[in-house]
């Protein structure tokens, strides 16, 4: 999670130089969630779900403000890794469709959120802790 939204290249460094993404998807706007393919099929296959939230207020969360610049989750259990499986299918589901999922990418922010919380040393006491526990 980029929550400041910082440009990133990814990639694998020495295989292959970047590619702009905007190059790789086709231009908005978009009747369906666009889908790229890169590569020349070697190597492990790798899938990468991408969204974005826009929130005004964000600045301002003393929680939000002390994020760092780059969080990297792996899900804490077999089931949490499950649940997030079948709601980021869900959300491409129903935001192909039009449907009413529209909400569920704020609540995988959150999890990852609560995630981060949960890792800190500090999250077992103060503010943090009940924070933590409250999301």
């Amino acid at each position: 999670m980029l929550p400041y939204g910082d440009r990133h290249v990814m990639g694998d460094p020495g295989r292959a130089p970047p590619v702009p993404v905007g190059r790789l998807l086709p231009p908005p706007p978009w009747t369906r969630i666009p889908m790229m393919r890169q590569g020349g099929g070697e190597g492990q296959r790798t899938q990468v779900l991408c969204g974005y939230l826009h929130c005004e207020d964000y600045l301002f969360h003393p929680a939000l403000r002390a994020l760092p610049p780059l969080l990297h989750f792996r899900p804490e259990s077999a089931p949490a890794a499950e649940w997030l499986r079948a709601s980021a299918r869900y959300a491409l589901a129903e935001a192909d469709r039009g449907g009413p999922g529209e909400r569920l990418p704020e609540l995988l922010v959150v999890d990852c959120l609560r995630q981060h919380i949960r890792s800190r040393p500090e999250a077992t006491t103060g503010w943090l802790r009940r924070c933590a526990t409250r999301w």
